[in-house]
């Protein structure tokens, strides 16, 4: 055992040091950007004195198939080449076992599309993965085909501590982390497919989803999960666009080359609705699934004829032909259980690694639209622990439809713990489809007087990256490596970097850009942004977006997120209930001046409070954190200061009077550990604006529109975009005592 440990150490090793002489070979690379693609460019050749990655294969006997597989592909060049790759290999065995499987004597009997899939199902391009990197990363990692490659922790028959890929094969332990000078080998015992079926396909394929899945085809929703591709779509020009914005010089922009359909569906198990009463009726049979369809019909007409009751006289019992009308109880039933999106990885339920969440103090909330026409499922990680006032959520997991922000010390709050999302199921089926994922939850979900009046009756924030399913299912929201601060267009480019995107008119759901550019910005860890992405509009832009659906009728505030900067522009808002409003919301927002500037909170921005301390001496609290945590205290048994709480309470007036907020004391940004992270109420430059306050009602859209409002050069002339609130007046509307809305 002392002898393996030693192998593994001196490999690892090696491994750090040629990721240290390939880190220091790319900061002096400067090649120059023609195409997008899956493949290097021909300047990122390099010549190396040491094995490759091609190599490793061709002179080892035991991965001739394998070999023959990549060279077949065509993409023993791309092996060859430098770059960041892994390389899960199968033995010769694992391909044997795989070509019988498919009727095949040999790889001679594959066709070329066929090597060319298994190749790029076993190799990732982005980033070398060692076992310790694939025990810790959240969710599995991407091949370059675009799909997920599951990783969990697990034993081997000899007792050693491996890693499954999967499901279905197992990284050697005596071979595994090999490194070549241009990535790493990961030996494997079975060779990995990701399956080509769509998500409904993958449901009907489980026999403990039997009624969800039978509703899903009667309803009709099932055929609209079939979507994949949009082929009508056409990559337009420029493919690349130039563009500087704050103090990144020269970067790229990418049109998207493709636009994917996507849905991840919340699916509950036939033993879930039994135990829980929901049918009575095993559907494990024929004749059963049919009384037990009719059951759940009506436990959907229970739910519904409350939430819709203008609609309920025209269901009145269950019809198999009426069950694709987008009213019908069933159909809202199942289409609140679906997104119209595709997830990147389950852990991405939420942003990804909860990128600038002070995750002690607020739990990583997204909030998606349905299948249901105009209602929001809220999807939550818990992260803030509330087990002392009764909570039974377990921590790191995702809930649907939870609102347990019970405050002990004031009386107040909600303890509503939500569904529990489950993102494995059963160990012998994936989830992972074609256009999308499915998940178990432990109850269903609804759309029901609770979640409409209470769960939903919340100050609403949307990450702009989140509020586009495109952004999310073609896996631009979040992509690259947040933690590389490169500042030049060629490695902004690369894969493990990041990509931006621009989006023409008609690419995003509700957007339309008549004028300039829409750009998304992939995120940095150091960036003034939420989740540390934002979206830019630069030229002459003239762009309107569609905001989140309202649950009730009442007035809301519709707040912007955004960082001043020198760079910023003076840009006119309108708002409205059709595609390009022209109804003009206040005056022109100078995106240039921050908070501390004169016209807003000047010298008041930064926050002091005189105090005497314990040891009898005279100390000052600089800042919005450190008088929030006198107001506050985190530790035990210190007592709160009122006059703190009043002063915190005092400035959310002042800044409310002038229709702004400071920016989410609960999202901040830097590099390092959380606590080493500058909270965003303590930056002048990340607020929130008030953009209107308006009447919005429910079963409609609304709009914001911004165009450029001067002919005046400065900086960048570009508007940021980086979240949206919509916030009832229930919320917003208090300011005094213990339901005065939170500064998180």
């Amino acid at each position: 055992m002392f002898s393996e440990q030693l192998i593994m150490d001196m490999k690892i090793m090696k491994l750090k040091n040629k990721i240290f002489a390939l880190i220091a070979m790319t900061a002096m690379a400067m090649p120059v950007l023609t195409s997008c693609s899956d493949e290097p460019d021909d300047e990122y050749y390099y010549s190396f004195t040491g094995e490759m990655m091609s190599d490793y294969l061709k002179n080892r006997s035991q991965y001739t198939q394998f070999t023959a597989i990549v060279q077949k592909a065509g993409m023993m060049d791309l092996l060859s080449s430098y770059g960041h790759y892994t390389c899960f290999a199968p033995s010769n065995d694992a391909v044997n076992r795989y070509l019988a499987e498919k009727g095949r004597s040999s790889v001679d009997e594959l066709s070329v599309s066929e090597c060319d899939t298994i190749a790029r199902t076993h190799l990732v391009s982005t980033k070398v993965y060692s076992t310790y990197d694939l025990s810790s990363v959240s969710g599995g990692v991407m091949n370059m085909r675009g799909r997920l490659i599951d990783a969990k922790d697990t034993v081997d028959a000899n007792g050693n501590a491996v890693v499954m890929l999967n499901k279905s094969a197992i990284i050697e332990f005596v071979t595994q982390n090999d490194s070549v000078e241009n990535g790493i080998v990961q030996p494997i015992n079975g060779v990995l497919e990701n399956s080509m079926k769509t998500v409904a396909d993958l449901i009907k394929q489980n026999p403990k989803l039997s009624l969800y899945y039978l509703a899903l085809e009667r309803t009709g929703l099932a055929e609209k999960m079939m979507a994949y591709e949009d082929k009508n779509y056409v990559q337009p020009e420029p493919k690349q666009w130039k563009y500087t914005s704050g103090g990144e010089p020269d970067e790229i922009a990418l049109s998207p080359e493709h636009k994917y359909y996507g849905f991840t569906a919340f699916m509950v198990p036939d033993s879930i609705l039994l135990q829980k009463g929901y049918i009575t009726t095993d559907p494990s049979t024929d004749a059963g699934r049919e009384t037990a369809l009719k059951e759940l019909f009506n436990t959907a007409k229970n739910i519904y004829d409350t939430t819709f009751p203008q609609d309920a006289a025209s269901f009145t019992s269950y019809d198999p032909a009426t069950l694709k009308n987008e009213k019908n109880p069933l159909y809202r039933f199942m289409a609140y259980h679906i997104l119209p999106r595709k997830m990147d990885m389950p852990a991405y339920l939420t942003v990804r690694d909860d990128l600038g969440i002070f995750t002690k103090y607020m739990n990583p909330t997204e909030w998606y639209e349905t299948m249901l026409p105009y209602t929001m499922l809220k999807v939550e990680k818990y992260t803030v622990d509330k087990s002392g006032v009764g909570s039974t959520a377990v921590l790191k997991q995702h809930y649907l439809n939870r609102r347990f922000d019970f405050d002990a010390t004031k009386g107040v709050g909600e303890k509503i713990e939500g569904v529990r999302v489950h993102h494995d199921v059963e160990s012998n089926l994936v989830n992972d489809g074609l256009n999308g994922f499915y998940f178990y939850i432990d109850d269903i979900v609804k759309f029901d007087a609770q979640t409409r009046d209470v769960v939903d009756n919340a100050r609403m924030r949307v990450d702009m990256s989140a509020l586009f399913p495109e952004m999310m299912t073609n896996g631009h929201r979040m992509n690259g490596d947040y933690q590389i601060h490169k500042k030049d267009a060629i490695l902004d480019k690369m894969p493990e970097v990041g990509y931006n995107y621009w989006y023409p008119d008609g690419y995003l759901t509700g957007v339309t850009c008549s004028g300039g550019y829409f750009i998304y910005r992939h995120p940095r860890s150091s960036y003034w942004s939420y989740s540390g992405d934002e979206m830019i509009v630069q030229g002459n832009f003239d762009v309107s977006f569609r905001l989140p659906p309202v649950p009730t009728a009442g007035t809301y505030q519709v707040r912007l997120g955004y960082a001043a900067m020198n760079e910023r522009t003076i840009a006119q808002f309108y708002f409205g209930d059709t595609p390009k409003p022209t109804n003009p919301q206040g005056t022109p927002v100078d995106m240039f001046v921050m908070m501390d500037n004169a016209r807003m909170l000047g010298t008041n921005f930064q926050l002091k409070y005189e105090y005497t301390a314990e040891d009898h001496t005279t100390k000052t609290a600089t800042g919005y954190t450190a008088v929030r945590e006198l107001a506050y205290p985190s530790e035990e048994g210190k007592e709160p200061n009122q006059e703190c709480q009043d002063l915190l309470s005092n400035d959310q007036k002042v800044l409310k009077n002038m229709g702004y907020y400071r920016g989410s004391w609960g999202c901040g940004c830097g590099t390092g550990s959380q606590d080493s992270k500058t909270h965003f109420a303590d930056i002048n430059t990340t607020f929130r604006i008030v953009l209107c306050t308006v009447d919005m009602e429910p079963g409609k859209y609304y709009y914001v529109r911004i165009r450029k409002a001067t002919n005046i050069l400065r900086g960048k002339n570009e508007c940021m975009l980086d979240y949206i609130e919509v916030v009832p007046k229930s919320v917003y509307g208090v300011t005094d005592g213990a339901m005065r809305e939170d500064d998180l």
